[in-house]
């Protein structure tokens, strides 16, 4: 406090001036500015799977894979489950396991294969959400999860927008139904993380924080297109989560090129 408020020179004069804690080295590292200059993102798209929860995260865009649609409904939105929460018992806060959450039929789900090596993960986040809905306002929201051998999914952050504030906040846009939009989901940022030989995983869906206002704009259910259920939203595999970095992409897949 001497040296903050007052400039008195003592120890911390001769410090860098950020001290960050390495989630998974449980260890303190001094660096001169955060996000580390040195730290490179990656770009990992949500390729579609055979089912709901088994999508996979790759570097190479899948091209014409085929997009992938869920339910949303206001009234029964996904429990929220962990987090950066404060001040409250209603939603405990922490790394909780997000399994539940996954397992719910309005949350698609998106993990890399198995890491082959220790890897640190930290800075910003975004996940860039190409989508159409049925409606003409709906809400889309991520969360990011450390899953490890056992298959707990732990919580590390999540982020969300409103359709009608995809492009500011100071302007409502209401959306037009079964057109795509691309959107851009804030996942804040990220401590450094360097995991084990595990999983990272994705989880877009239709609003699953109850902690967020849910949006109550009423819905017309016309259907989306073959196969889609009315009020249900579709998302385009050219959407991708970009994941900064410093030891190179998380999964192996550079590494074998």
């Amino acid at each position: 406090m001497d040296y903050a408020l007052k400039g008195v020179a003592n120890e911390f004069a001769a410090r860098p001036p950020v001290r960050v804690f390495v989630m998974g080295e449980n260890a303190w590292r001094d660096e001169t500015e955060f996000p580390p200059a040195r730290a490179r993102a990656t770009r990992y798209y949500l390729q579609p799977g055979s089912g709901r929860a088994d999508g996979m995260l790759v570097e190479k865009a899948p091209g014409s894979a085929r997009a992938q649609s869920y339910d949303y409904d206001p009234d029964d939105p996904a429990p929220t489950l962990g987090g950066r929460l404060c001040c409250g018992d209603l939603y405990p806060p922490g790394p909780a396991d997000q399994r539940p959450l996954e397992s719910r039929p309005d949350v698609l789900v998106f993990s890399t294969p198995p890491l082959a090596r220790d890897v640190e993960a930290t800075g910003w986040l975004s996940l860039e959400l190409f989508a159409a809905t049925s409606a003409v306002d709906t809400d889309f929201t991520a969360v990011l999860a450390d899953v490890d051998e056992a298959g707990y999914a732990r919580f590390l952050t999540d982020g969300v927008v409103r359709g009608r504030y995809r492009d500011s906040t100071a302007a409502a846009s209401l959306l037009q139904p079964g057109r795509v939009y691309k959107y851009a989901i804030d996942l804040q940022q990220l401590p450094p993380l360097r995991p084990q030989p595990e999983h990272g995983r994705a989880d877009p869906g239709g609003r699953p924080l109850d902690d967020y206002p849910p949006d109550r704009l009423p819905r017309p259910r016309p259907p989306l297109g073959p196969g889609a259920a009315g009020g249900s939203t579709l998302s385009r595999p050219d959407s991708a989560i970009r994941v900064p970095g410093l030891d190179g992409p998380l999964t192996a897949e550079q590494n074998q090129k």
